[in-house]
């Protein structure tokens, strides 16, 4: 219902003119605990030397962008929001931890 109701209202303000702009934050996972940790262990997140998970963002374990999964996966969900919601544009957070 909740989704059926997202594309509504997207589709609503559409009519009405405007566009919407999704705030994506791929470095905001804080835990490890995530599904993406639960997926690969490691592989989506960067390490420091120690070990120990990289934040340099001070918001959450950085995302290893520069891995191939990864950076499909960001790319994937990007064009998941756009063509099945129809979202217009993305703005995304800390996209200097992503580069």
């Amino acid at each position: 219902m909740r989704i059926r109701e997202l594309k509504e209202a997207i589709q609503s303000l559409h009519q009405n003119g405007f566009r919407v702009i999704l705030d994506v934050v791929y470095n905001h996972t804080y835990l490890l605990d995530s599904w993406l940790w639960r997926t690969a262990p490691w592989y989506y997140y960067r390490q420091w030397e120690d070990g120990g998970p990289s934040n340099g963002s001070g918001c959450g374990n950085d995302m290893a962008s520069e891995r191939s999964m990864c950076a499909r996966y960001i790319l994937d969900s990007v064009l998941y929001w756009a063509e099945e919601y129809h979202v217009d544009g993305f703005r995304f957070d800390l996209w200097g931890c992503l580069v």
